[in-house]
């Protein structure tokens, strides 16, 4: 069973793990080691530049000759529980050690937060009726009108249910399980929160459909199927960076705040950014383009083919327009423009 906070399980042994790991420069580490998990040209030039001074100078090391393995010289960030990306680096750097941890992981207890906000709100768990009651609980998915004030933090999440009524969310610290799992479990109220001693046993994971038969090899099929998820990761790669940059003007040019920013992209567009990185895009129907965010550059709702087609149209209008502003420029005229800066 995968279980989202498997990097707690690991994190004590990422100190003596990093030590003893090829770490010689950024470019080492990650033109070599982290391209074939899909960072894009882009990406790594700005880890590059943010982290190539990085390294320690073997002329001044006091270490022996034999010693090919050296750590950068700052790399206290690894293990930090605060930082982020932090686990998307044990997930990648260890993913043997991971794989063998969740071998053997298993829990017991599961904490859950909101209570007080959902159906269950004016509930006693205290009371004899839920007192060393075991109930039937399942991984559903939190939907909120787009009304409501935190409808883009919050809508699409997985939320924990009793009879299809919602009793509230995983805390980031506790175990999790996804979306349409099903398990037993006593509540045992704790402040405004409540633990959920978990049955084990009784755990079902949603089953994952595999094909019938294996797919005939199709070399140049699969080589056009590469390239075009190569391409459509690149634009979404370039809309982050676009809304990053965005989003970082915004912030110089006005007191911190914690609401959320919204600006358009192109025309038909519109960008919805939190404090957090967390991000979301719709169009004019409201309905979302891709969802993301900013500070780890995950993809959490894909930007589909069709959708990066659209962006790269609104990208080539853009220069277009670029060049005839250019060219206007040259005559006495001006144009201006408000949109959102797509490279």
């Amino acid at each position: 069973m995968v279980f989202n906070n498997c990097y707690s399980n690991i994190s004590h042994h990422l100190p003596q793990q990093l030590d003893n790991y090829t770490f010689l420069t950024v470019e080492y580490g990650f033109k070599e080691r982290i391209t074939p998990l899909d960072l894009s040209p882009k990406v790594i030039d700005k880890l590059a530049a943010k982290f190539g001074e990085n390294i320690n100078d073997l002329d001044e090391l006091n270490i022996p000759k034999d010693l090919r393995i050296i750590p950068p010289a700052d790399h206290s960030w690894a293990t930090s529980r605060q930082d982020s990306g932090v686990g998307a680096l044990a997930y990648n750097l260890f993913t043997e050690e991971v794989c063998q941890q969740l071998q053997d992981f298993q829990f017991d207890e599961i904490k859950v937060l909101g209570i007080k906000y959902n159906d269950f709100a004016n509930e006693n768990f205290a009371s004899k009726q839920w007192k060393k009651r075991s109930v039937t609980l399942e991984v559903g998915v939190f939907e909120l009108p787009e009304s409501h004030p935190e409808f883009y933090r919050y809508n699409g999440t997985p939320i924990l249910q009793i009879d299809g009524k919602n009793l509230g969310t995983f805390a980031p610290d506790s175990p999790k399980l996804p979306i349409g799992a099903t398990f037993a479990a006593t509540l045992q109220p704790d402040g405004s929160s409540i633990i959920l001693k978990v049955n084990p046993e009784s755990i079902n994971l949603p089953e994952v459909p595999l094909p019938e038969s294996e797919p005939k090899l199709d070399t140049a099929g699969q080589f056009r199927a590469i390239h075009r998820e190569l391409w459509r990761k690149e634009m979404f790669d370039n809309l982050v960076g676009a809304i990053a940059t965005t989003y970082e003007q915004r912030q110089a040019n006005q007191s911190a705040s914690n609401e959320i920013e919204q600006f358009k992209i192109g025309s038909h567009w519109t960008a919805y950014v939190q404090p957090s990185g967390d991000f979301i895009v719709r169009n004019e129907d409201k309905r979302t383009i891709c969802r993301g965010n900013l500070q780890t550059g995950e993809e959490i709702f894909p930007l589909s083919e069709e959708r990066a087609s659209e962006l790269e149209a609104m990208i080539l209008e853009r220069e277009r327009l670029a060049h005839r502003k250019h060219e206007l420029s040259h005559n006495g005229h001006h144009i201006s423009s408000h949109n959102i800066e797509l490279n």
